[in-house]
């Protein structure tokens, strides 16, 4: 019996033990954002830095062809009601979290106005910045700390799956026959 794995197994392996560190991190941080006013910068910090954690098993990194973790893994994801909170937590971490697109900062021109009297009432120039905020998502955090679990159970078993068959020894090629 082999007592260590082949390199794509190996690969596999250390993906889904970064992942489970990802989602037990979410975890971690969804649990202390309870803890903290809704309102407060603690909540809010804590609450985007579950979603980069939750998502970021995700998102296709590992992207070099020496790379010693595979960029991906398939796993089963939730599905109904949690598939849709799991599609709109990757969705924030890609469209608002980490990268700042401007569907959702929403950024307009305030032009100048006139009074009835005929002052200016605005300068020449202003702008109003709308920024996506964590809590305008409306994420269920009991939800949100379910379908993480969930997503740790199908890493653990990804492990275990990866382990065993990483593990198992390669069956011996055969030879073709030759013919005389």
């Amino acid at each position: 019996m082999r007592t260590h794995m082949d390199a794509a197994h190996s690969r596999q392996f250390r993906r889904t033990q970064i992942s489970m560190g990802d989602f037990l991190t979410a975890i971690r941080f969804l649990k202390t954002a309870r803890v903290h006013a809704i309102s407060s910068t603690e909540h809010e910090t804590l609450l985007m830095a579950a979603v980069i954690c939750y998502a970021r098993r995700f998102t296709g990194n590992e992207k070099a062809a020496g790379a010693r973790a595979t960029s991906r893994l398939a796993l089963p994801t939730p599905k109904g009601e949690d598939g849709k909170l799991h599609r709109r937590i990757i969705r924030a971490r890609n469209k608002a979290v980490a990268h700042a697109e401007s569907s959702h900062y929403r950024v307009d021109y305030v032009p100048p106005f006139i009074s009835s009297s005929g002052g200016v009432r605005a300068p020449k120039f202003a702008t109003r910045v709308i920024r996506w905020h964590p809590l305008n998502e409306h994420f269920d955090l009991n939800a949100f700390e379910r379908i993480a679990e969930f997503m740790m159970r199908q890493s653990m078993n990804e492990q275990a799956n990866v382990s065993i068959l990483g593990l198992l020894p390669k069956k011996p090629r055969r030879r073709p026959k030759r013919h005389k």
